[in-house]
């Protein structure tokens, strides 16, 4: 499945059937451009991040064609720039609030488990280290950080490195 946001507020889904992708649906939900979209396959939902601050997380349908949403997340207080998940039940966000944020599913709902700070301008990305669950933030600050996880689950500063880019 690849998805893909858009400057009209929507998202596109599309499905790969023998090898060719067809487009599957349309999701409407988030009040500005949608920033990023991501799929994971082994819980058949879908996060998407906008400029309306918002996180969307879509959740297929028992026939897989169609999305309805099943939480919309609030917490940033800026565009919402980037959204992935680390594993079935974590998602993490970063924004123009300079902020990242770490979601986790308590039963149906999904509440912000913490909200790391420590850049002081806008977070673009950050990607994740599968095995040490450690996340690399880049942002227009000019600094790459690195957030280590710790025993209890929360992430704090490892290393900041500065210089590596200029915007």
């Amino acid at each position: 499945m690849l998805c893909a946001g858009s400057f009209d507020s929507t998202i596109s889904v599309y499905v790969n059937v023998e090898g060719e992708y067809s487009h599957l649906t349309k999701l409407e939900g988030h009040e500005n451009e949608v920033k990023c979209v991501s799929w994971n396959p082994a819980n058949k939902k879908l996060a998407s991040c906008s400029r309306d601050k918002n996180i969307f997380i879509w959740e297929a349908n028992s026939e897989g064609d169609d999305f309805l949403c099943d939480n919309v997340l609030e917490g940033h207080t800026q565009d919402v720039k980037w959204v992935a998940w680390l594993d079935n039940y974590t998602l993490v966000s970063s924004s123009f609030d300079n902020t990242i944020k770490v979601w986790e599913y308590e039963d149906d709902e999904v509440v912000c488990r913490q909200t790391i700070e420590g850049h002081s301008s806008t977070v673009w990305s950050v990607a994740s280290h599968t095995p040490t669950k450690n996340l690399l933030s880049v942002s227009d600050d000019g600094t790459v950080k690195v957030w280590g996880c710790q025993p209890n689950g929360k992430y704090e500063q490892l290393q900041s490195m500065e210089g590596l880019h200029t915007g």
